[in-house]
């Protein structure tokens, strides 16, 4: 059974069934899970849909990222367990056919999580232990600081300056910043006193609050890690009275296997596709071309135009062909035999700029750059005295071991300094001018420039131009079967 057709099958049944329900979808390898997860993310809404992997990742980036899946995976059987399942009856009916309600994202009244089987094999945590774990916090609701730590050092929570991955907290003045495992960023709680004024999301890279504000939060702990008195049950044993059991590794699906197909292979090979498109609507069937990149649909769309496939902004695994229904999908990539990017919910970000943790990750001596200052001597993360309060601050020496603190939210002004390998910077005076007069040289240098690009630009407009004819059919060809897909500067 083609991958891609089982989840379009699912998500069918899913959405037909007349109640909601719970459904656990066990793949039989880790790769068939993650492709499932991947496809199922095109039809539902992350709140919807979960996926649940096992603890044994070697690194710790993903390490952090199982471990939140797990997490959010638990706390939406938790949910359930907690609330009352009604069972379902009959069969769910399902379909390989993906119709216009099936591909609107929207939240149904259904959970889905996505496992494998070396996943389910894994001991989880009884669903009461997981609900006396959890703290929830309310705005508006009266708790001091210190109540919050020991319900988090109580649950295995580690105190730090600043959050930057899950399972840490962080208190600041009347801030509380608080990384759950069961969210993809961390919370920051601000109080007025002991009474919560605002819950929001922040980004651990800026330290920055982002999104709306929210009435309430519950805060997860690590639920593999829980302690030695905790009771480890099968995963089996956790999910709630009336959960629909999709059990791959048995293939369940109802229907006959000839009916499903794979996509035919094309080899890049624009006339073979027409030929195929042409031969499969004389016999009846609807061929949807399925590509989820905009300018790629356009180009398709122009190079096919004799032969009118359908097109869905979709991004499946792989392609199939139903013969009950008659109808072909055909995913693009697998057309022009390009890699397939997959989509798996609730990921812990890599950051691609100087973060916390990047900041942690120097020692002390380390050379840096302040926009400002210029190069210094990286002094470590020390506590200042702003006010009433006490303020983490990057402490940089320059020239005479003088001393600047910089603001941890003026991060995006430090770099880590970068020259000849083995060779030492001479480090800036504070209060000098030979670091501004540097940056004054720079900025004439790139003056220079820009002045010598206005003269080429404005003599190419005294130019008689050339007008080149519109782009050929070759052109799109050549465009539409590139081995990559186009990056947003080439879009």
């Amino acid at each position: 059974m083609i991958i891609s057709s089982q989840s379009v099958y699912i998500a069918n049944a899913v959405k037909r069934a007349p109640t909601g329900a719970l459904h656990v979808v066990i793949a039989d390898t880790k790769k068939q899970a993650y492709y499932l997860a991947s496809d199922l993310d095109n039809f539902f809404l992350q709140d919807n849909l979960f996926y649940f992997p096992t603890t044994t990742e070697k690194s710790e980036y993903k390490q952090n990222t199982a471990l939140l899946q797990r997490t959010a995976a638990l706390s939406a059987i938790t949910r359930w367990d907690a609330g009352v399942i009604p069972g379902l009856t009959g069969n769910l009916d399902g379909s390989y056919e993906i119709t216009p309600q099936l591909y609107k994202k929207e939240l149904v009244p259904s959970t889905l999580i996505v496992t494998y089987t070396e996943a389910v094999q894994e001991r989880v945590l009884r669903s009461k232990k997981i609900r006396d774990s959890i703290l929830t916090l309310r705005k508006g609701e009266s708790l001091s600081h210190a109540v919050i730590s020991d319900v988090l050092f109580e649950e295995g929570f580690r105190k730090v300056d600043f959050v930057t991955q899950p399972g840490e907290f962080a208190l600041r003045g009347s801030l509380v910043d608080i990384y759950s495992f069961a969210d993809e960023k961390p919370l920051r709680i601000d109080f007025f006193g002991d009474e919560i004024e605002t819950i929001r999301h922040f980004n651990p890279d800026n330290q920055l609050s982002m999104g709306e504000a929210l009435r309430e939060v519950s805060i997860y702990p690590n639920l593999d890690s829980i302690g030695q008195d905790a009771e480890y049950v099968g995963f089996m044993d956790v999910l709630p009275k009336g959960t629909q059991i999709w059990d791959l590794r048995k293939d369940i699906l109802e229907k006959e296997e000839g009916n499903i197909l794979p996509q035919p292979a094309f080899a890049k090979n624009f006339e073979l596709l027409a030929d195929d498109i042409v031969k499969k609507q004389i016999e009846g069937y609807t061929v949807t071309i399925l590509s989820p990149n905009e300018s790629q649909t356009r180009r398709l769309k122009e190079i096919l135009r004799n032969v009118k496939p359908l097109f869905l902004p979709l991004s499946l695994h792989e392609g199939y062909i139903d013969n009950a229904s008659k109808n072909c999908y055909y995913t693009d990539h697998q057309i022009f035999e390009r890699y397939h990017k997959l989509s798996i919910r609730r990921q812990v970000e890599k950051a691609e700029q100087m973060t916390i943790s990047d900041l942690n990750a120097l020692r002390m001596g380390d050379y840096v750059v302040h926009i400002d200052h210029g190069v210094g001597r990286f002094g470590g993360l020390v506590r200042v005295p702003q006010g009433n309060v006490m303020q983490e601050m990057i402490k940089i020496t320059y020239q005479h071991e003088d001393t600047v603190y910089v603001s941890i939210h003026a991060l995006h002004k430090i770099s880590k300094y970068k020259g000849k390998e083995g060779e030492a910077p001479r480090l800036n005076k504070i209060g000098g001018g030979a670091w501004e007069r540097m940056k004054e040289r720079v900025k004439s240098k790139v003056k220079d420039i820009a002045r010598d690009l206005i003269k080429l630009y404005a003599a190419r407009l005294k130019e008689q131009g050339f007008a080149y004819s519109k782009d050929s059919y070759l052109q799109q060809e050549l465009e539409a079967s590139f081995v990559y897909e186009d990056t947003p500067d080439q879009l």
